[in-house]
């Protein structure tokens, strides 16, 4: 799918441009975690799954989830259409959803039935205000909300008073940031630099986290969010494999947990080399991309890891149970729909699409008589907003 394409290498251009427009600014740019400390006892060997790949898809909607719900957020803020398939670029609590307008950088709120709540401007030069936006996070903990300024600075604010600044935190030394996740304690980062070591950061100092020669910080061009929690242990992802790494605090050290195995299809880092945007669509839309590359996002739920790959040129989904060995691989369910990961809470996995793209991910095999209501109506009335799709996961998925 060209939409698809176009993202993922878009993604891939804008980390390049801080590479051309300066070396430094390259060697500088960060990803982010904050994070508790409490993921510990990990199983530290490495897994390699195998995954049969199919043309034909083997799973239905009903596989792997009860329910989707429709949530249209009100046209009466419109924000810009861009990047909202990307979990940084929207986020979540129990009471409303937020949206980083990725032109005026405002931050836009709706509730959970998708009622606007409020829009707040904070881009500017003066106090609590930030210049440029990759990332917005929420701390349900703390009911604090804060944006990523790329140029190494983070701004919090309060989501019980009306997003008033709190404070900054300023990344020292930090010259571009890419990416970040909130919790209380540490902070995990993930730092281009030519040793190329994931470094632990707190109030105090910085060490580095002890991780395999695998383990290649560049290999994380394609991965808007390479991090997630489950069960109350960190990981990260490698964007071009998929490779998964268990991230442990104390003592401070990575591991390599889940490989993937593709046959014939699974990509080789060591046969590519892209210098350019150009170059990686290329090779995307040849018919030489005859493998499962790059991982564009993944969550992992309970005993379920979700995630989006590109194969022949189109996005596609694979759901893989840990515990079972079960997986399925598909650019369509059964019913004629396609799944995209987001963001995840507890067993509710939530997608932000394009009205435009609403007939892909849902009809009415899947819908109940209440949301193909919703989808008739926004059908009719013209809807310009996105639309929240919520979907309800099947816990005893086999």
């Amino acid at each position: 799918m060209q939409v698809c394409v176009d993202r993922t290498a878009n993604r891939f251009l804008r980390l390049l441009a801080m590479r051309s427009t300066h070396s430094l600014l390259y060697r500088g740019a960060i990803c982010l975690i904050f994070c508790t400390t409490c993921c510990t006892n990990i199983n530290s060997s490495l897994r390699t799954v195998h995954v049969p790949i199919s043309l034909k898809s083997s799973a239905s909607f009903f596989d792997l989830f009860t329910k989707v719900d429709i949530i249209p957020l009100d046209d009466d803020c419109l924000v810009s259409n861009g990047l909202y398939s990307d979990p940084t670029y929207w986020t979540m609590d129990n009471e409303c959803f937020y949206i980083l307008d990725d032109t005026k950088y405002n931050i836009v709120v709706f509730n959970q039935k998708g009622r606007f709540v409020a829009s707040y401007p904070k881009r500017g030069n003066g106090h609590g205000e930030y210049s440029l936006a990759y990332g917005i996070y929420t701390n349900e903990m703390s009911d604090v909300l804060s944006v990523l300024d790329p140029r190494g600075k983070i701004y919090h604010y309060s989501i019980k008073d009306s997003l008033s600044f709190i404070n900054a935190t300023n990344l020292s030394g930090t010259l571009a940031a890419h990416s970040l996740f909130l919790s209380p304690q540490d902070t995990i980062i993930l730092s281009f630099t030519d040793d190329e070591h994931l470094k632990l950061y707190n109030a105090d100092h910085i060490v580095n986290l002890d991780a395999p020669n695998s383990f290649r910080l560049s290999n994380h061009y394609f991965a808007p969010q390479p991090f997630f929690c489950n069960r109350d242990s960190i990981f990260c992802y490698d964007g071009e494999t998929g490779t998964i790494y268990s991230i442990e605090t104390s003592p401070p050290v990575v591991h390599p947990i889940y490989s993937w195995d593709f046959g014939r299809h699974t990509f080789r880092i060591k046969n590519r080399n892209f210098n350019t945007p150009k170059e990686f669509r290329k090779y995307i839309e040849s018919g030489a991309n005859d493998t499962v590359f790059p991982f564009l996002n993944m969550i992992y739920i309970e005993d379920t890891i979700f995630a989006d790959v590109v194969f022949h040129n189109k996005e596609h989904t694979l759901v893989y149970n840990i515990d079972t060995g079960k997986s399925f691989f598909f650019s369509e369910m059964k019913e004629g729909v396609r799944f995209k990961t987001s963001i995840s809470k507890k067993d509710t996995l939530y997608t932000l699409i394009e009205p435009t793209h609403l007939q892909e991910f849902v009809n009415e095999k899947i819908l109940d008589n209440e949301n193909k209501r919703i989808m008739t109506r926004l059908q009719s009335s013209g809807h310009s907003n996105p639309v929240i799709l919520k979907y309800t996961r099947r816990t005893n998925f086999k």
